[in-house]
């Protein structure tokens, strides 16, 4: 742990065998981004891959890194694999929970809302690359209405850029390389040009946001029929630089 230096990622894929979606391969994008890219202390990302990623020690892990978080923490979640909706499946109101599948036992929308909450961060940025994961945030996530009724913590709360794979009703889309959001969320974050010259550094400022890039990439996903979310409950500008 480096406690001069406040950022954490978090990141989870699973591929259970038999039903591989290369979810390795998200993930190892995702940290050779986060520590050779943006210099995210190598201690502090966690990252829980296939047996690893068991309920109990996802959970365990969050309640780590949120002893360790304040407010002016930055946190990069990010969780590939298989996802899907499931009948009150955590202990809030919502009656329809989305959850992501892990190794033993499922990650619910709920899970990952408490985990925000309790890290007391303001800065995160959270990307879920799953079928069915609008539950985790996107728009038509219900989860925010019930909690206006007393259903516990939300995922769509000031601090927080929101991306998802595919909507609450529709499935994300993958190749042999990996999940297409995370292909084209990590290509956005690492100023990758697309075919037209373009990077996701839309102002010209030379530096790329969790907004930009995730703007950039809804687009190109959206080019190849696939249907992700984006969720901007940020005010101003998320950089994940220092």
């Amino acid at each position: 742990m480096n406690q001069n230096d406040s950022r954490w990622g978090f990141i989870i894929t699973v591929d259970p065998p038999g039903d591989e979606v290369a979810s390795w391969k998200d993930g190892a994008m995702v940290f050779d981004m986060l520590s050779r890219r943006y210099g995210f202390p190598r201690q502090n990302i966690i990252y829980l891959s296939n047996g690893c990623a068991t309920r109990d020690n996802v959970l365990n892990a969050m309640k780590w890194v949120s002893q360790h978080t304040d407010a002016g923490s930055k946190i990069v979640f990010w969780a590939s694999g298989h996802g899907g909706l499931e009948l009150n499946g955590d202990d809030d109101r919502e009656i329809i929970d989305g959850k992501i599948e892990l190794w033993d036992g499922n990650l619910y929308d709920g899970d990952v809302a408490d985990f925000f909450a309790d890290s007391n961060s303001m800065n995160i940025l959270s990307v879920v690359d799953t079928c069915f994961s609008g539950e985790f945030g996107g728009p038509d996530d219900l989860e925010s209405v019930f909690a206006h009724f007393g259903s516990g913590n939300k995922m769509e709360e000031e601090g927080r850029v929101l991306i998802t794979s595919s909507t609450t009703i529709t499935r994300a889309k993958a190749t042999d390389n990996g999940g297409l959001l995370t292909i084209f969320m990590v290509a956005a974050l690492e100023g990758i040009k697309d075919r037209m010259g373009n990077t996701a550094d839309s102002n010209d400022d030379g530096k790329i946001s969790a907004e930009e890039a995730g703007f950039w990439a809804v687009l190109h996903c959206y080019a190849r029929h696939s249907f992700p979310e984006l969720n901007d409950c940020y005010i101003g500008d998320l950089y994940l630089e220092k």
